[in-house]
C-alpha cells in the first residue's frame, strides 16, 4: 500500500498576503465609517483603497507568478471544466488560483474599482474635495449622481462577494484537503502527493 505523503508548497508571496489583508482591514472599515457617517476617515481609507488597488494591478503584471493575472485567466470550457469536477467531489488542482477563485477575484477587483473610482467622482461633484476637485477636473451632474447612486449600492454587493468568496473558500479547503486560510498568512500549503 502506497503512502501518502505530505508536503509544502508556496501558494501566496509576501505582498499577495499584505495586500489581502490590508484589503479587508481597509474595506471594513471604510464600510463602517461610510455607515457611520465618519467622512474625514471613510475618505482616507478610499484613498488607500486606491492605491492598494494599484499595487495590486502593477503586481499582477509584475509579481511572482502565482500573483500574475496571466496565470489564473482560464477559458469558459476550462472553467466548465473546474465546475464539474468540484460537483463529482474530485477538484481539479491548480498552483495559483482555481477557474472559481480566479472569477471571484475579477470580480471582487473590479467592484473595489468601481466603489474608489465612483467615490472619487462623487466626492469632486457633491463634496467640492478630493483630488478631482483640487486638480479642477469636472464632473457633470449626470455622472455625479450617477457615481453617488453606484457608490451608495455597491458595499452591498461586495459583502455578498465576500461571504461568496470565504464560503468558496471553505469548500476548496474540505475539497482539496489544502488549508487556504493558513496559505494566506503563512503563504504555503500542505498538500498529500
Amino acid at each position: 500500500m502506497r503512502r501518502m505523503s505530505t508536503t509544502e508548497h508556496m501558494k501566496w508571496d509576501l505582498f499577495i498576503r499584505i495586500f489581502h489583508w490590508s484589503l479587508v482591514v481597509c474595506f471594513t472599515a471604510a464600510f463602517i465609517s461610510g455607515e457611520y457617517d465618519i467622512e474625514w476617515a471613510h475618505s482616507w481609507l478610499g484613498y488607500m483603497l486606491v492605491l492598494l488597488l494599484l499595487a495590486r494591478l502593477v503586481w499582477g503584471v509584475t509579481g511572482s507568478p502565482n500573483a500574475r493575472f496571466t496565470t489564473f485567466m482560464y477559458s469558459p470550457a476550462e472553467t466548465w471544466r473546474y465546475f464539474r469536477s468540484c460537483l463529482r467531489n474530485q477538484p481539479l488542482h491548480y498552483d495559483s488560483h482555481n477557474p472559481l477563485g480566479a472569477l471571484m477575484v475579477f470580480a471582487l477587483l473590479a467592484g473595489l474599482l468601481l466603489l474608489t473610482a465612483s467615490g472619487l467622482l462623487y466626492e469632486g461633484w457633491g463634496e467640492y474635495e478630493g483630488p478631482l476637485w483640487v486638480l479642477n477636473i469636472p464632473v457633470s451632474d449626470w455622472l455625479g449622481q450617477w457615481s453617488r447612486s453606484l457608490h451608495r449600492a455597491l458595499p452591498d454587493g461586495l459583502l455578498v462577494l465576500v461571504v461568496l468568496h470565504i464560503t468558496g473558500m471553505v469548500v476548496a479547503t474540505l475539497q482539496h484537503k489544502e488549508n487556504f486560510a493558513r496559505a494566506m498568512i503563512t503563504g504555503y500549503t500542505k498538500r498529500r502527493d
